[in-house]
């Protein structure tokens, strides 16, 4: 199947195109060029642009003596602040690449879980139309 530029497969109007660009962190190579060709080529003709980050799901916490505790035998509270603490971590990456849109309503969204498999269901659940992930090889992209 032919997916065009925009998204779509020739059958969808421009209004209604969802585009996700999956995002690993700001300072790797393949996610800036995956977001900066999502933009170049996607983002005006996007009725709704998100920015996503899969948070594997956390089994263990650090401890200050460098060792790791399972969850499971921490009290909620103590999870719940590390929990929060990594949340905000994983929206500060969206910050470069927000300035970078220069549009208001690019939404951001942390998921928890396989990374594979939570994209999968969120592309699935969502409707997205084009899903943008980085690559390392910086001939894999085209114009």
């Amino acid at each position: 199947m032919k997916v065009n530029v925009d998204g779509g497969t020739g059958g969808s109007p421009p209004s209604t195109v969802t585009v996700a660009v999956a995002v690993k962190s700001a300072e790797g190579k393949g996610t800036q060029r995956a977001v900066k060709w999502a933009v170049e080529k996607l983002l005006a003709k996007a009725h709704r642009f998100v920015f996503i980050h899969v948070m594997p799901t956390i089994t263990t916490i650090p401890t200050p003596s460098g060792e790791s505790t399972l969850v499971d035998e921490l009290e909620a509270d103590v999870v719940k602040l590390y929990m929060e603490d990594k949340r905000g971590q994983c929206e500060e990456i969206f910050i470069p690449f927000k300035i970078l849109c220069k549009r208001k309503n690019v939404e951001t969204l942390v998921l928890e879980g396989n990374p594979a498999t939570v994209l999968l269901k969120y592309v699935n659940d969502s409707g997205i139309k084009s899903l943008v992930l980085g690559s390392y090889s910086p001939n894999y992209f085209s114009s």
